[in-house]
């Protein structure tokens, strides 16, 4: 990725993980789905307890966030190919996983997040 990728995935963690902290005291991971199709992201937002339990929510920064990771789906294509679906997740201590699917749109069910962040 380039500096302004990167620059936006620290972002864009920042906003995960303080809707998180609002959300739980007791969370282990925050796990966010962005999908596009049809020129529209639909978002899921999730924390993962101490206990590895998955709890759905949502956070009140949709319209921004989902600017943001635009700009990150922009400024991350290789050749002109974008990814239809990416995958963040923050962990209580900061630490930042991101993945990009360029074919597959169901990639990462939120029904199957369970065991994503161990």
């Amino acid at each position: 990725m380039n500096s302004e990728a990167d620059k936006l995935v620290q972002e864009i963690a920042g906003m995960i993980y303080e809707s998180a902290q609002l959300e739980s005291t007791g969370w282990k991971h925050a796990i966010s789905r962005f999908q596009f199709f049809d020129g529209a992201c639909k978002d899921t937002f999730s924390w993962v307890s101490t206990d590895g339990d998955v709890n759905f929510y949502f956070p009140d920064l949709d319209i921004e966030i989902d600017e943001k990771v635009e700009l990150l789906r922009e400024c991350s294509a290789v050749e002109g190919r974008k990814w239809i679906v990416c995958l963040v997740i923050v962990s209580a201590d900061r630490k930042i996983r991101i993945d990009f699917e360029h074919e597959d749109s169901e990639r990462w069910d939120p029904n199957k997040f369970e065991g994503l962040a161990n």
